[in-house]
């Protein structure tokens, strides 16, 4: 693996709408030799940037239910290798009391694409910048698939767009009202007693509009976690808008899709498939 610079600050100063007092910032250590980010009080960004660059660059989103962030190399590592800018984002809870509760992650990867978009010309990268996202982290890549526009944070720098060019959700959380979503993550957002509005606002699948970027949609139908109704029912809305999408649905894969970028899994070849979407995505302009 090439070089991994960790977390870069999105915010200039402190992030919006802080608690009072702020949330420690913690991290864990895993097993599997990553991190888990179980409070975030400086969002930031670890930019894996390849030898061979494409000119293309992937905004990451991982999950962890919205209770923690899993932070692993394998993924990012796995598209670094192939050419693409990487860049991993820390993202705030919304149950630690900031002031933008459900929409705190949105708020913040939507100033990371911003400031992507802002590095551009000095890493070179010329082509593509998407999203892609997985579990609850796939709510928060869908989230700025379809409200990349949405006014949030007033600190926020709008000289460049958080539109994505393209999205890659995998096992994604994508509805907060429907007898599939996860609750974890809907009770992390909402806690107790959210509106009907409040959640359909937050089902990404409610919000999807004619205007957004391709998706890309990944989930076994043996997930017991996010069953994958999630990721059927948001390719069907899409369909619908007449935005392009692609759908998978491999028979055996459980939530383990981190598993498409290791050898001889039953999801190994899933990993080549989002290569093959990709390369179809990114052969024309950039926004």
């Amino acid at each position: 693996m090439s070089d991994a610079r960790l977390d870069i600050p999105i915010w200039p100063g402190d992030a919006p709408g802080a608690p009072s007092p702020v949330p420690a910032h913690e991290i864990e250590p895993r097993s599997d030799g990553g991190s888990n980010a179980v409070s975030v009080a400086v969002p930031g960004l670890t930019h894996y940037r390849p030898k061979n660059p494409n000119g293309h660059a992937i905004l990451l989103c991982q999950g962890g239910g919205y209770q923690r962030i899993g932070r692993v190399s394998l993924i990012p590592a796995w598209y670094q290798v192939r050419g693409f800018h990487v860049f991993d984002l820390a993202y705030r809870l919304p149950f630690q009391g900031w002031v933008a509760g459900p929409d705190v992650p949105l708020e913040d990867a939507q100033q990371a694409m911003r400031k992507i978009k802002a590095w551009r010309n000095d890493l070179g990268i010329s082509g593509k910048i998407g999203v892609m996202g997985f579990s609850s982290g796939g709510h928060v890549a869908g989230s700025l698939t379809t409200r990349w526009d949405a006014r949030l944070a007033m600190e926020a720098d709008d000289q460049f767009s958080a539109r994505p060019d393209f999205a890659i959700l995998m096992c994604p959380v994508l509805t907060m009202i429907e007898d599939f979503t996860h609750e974890g993550s809907r009770k992390r957002l909402f806690g107790e007693g959210a509106t009907r509005e409040a959640l359909n606002l937050r089902s990404v699948e409610k919000q999807v509009r004619p205007d957004m970027p391709p998706v890309c949609l990944i989930h076994a139908s043996d997930d017991s976690v996010v069953p994958a109704e999630n990721s059927i029912e948001m390719f069907l809305a899409v369909k619908a808008q007449g935005v392009s999408a692609e759908l998978h649905v491999p028979e055996i894969g459980g939530h383990r899709m981190s598993d498409c970028f290791r050898e001889n899994t039953p999801l190994s070849a899933y990993g080549g498939l989002t290569l093959e979407w990709l390369s179809a995505q990114t052969d024309g302009a950039a926004s």
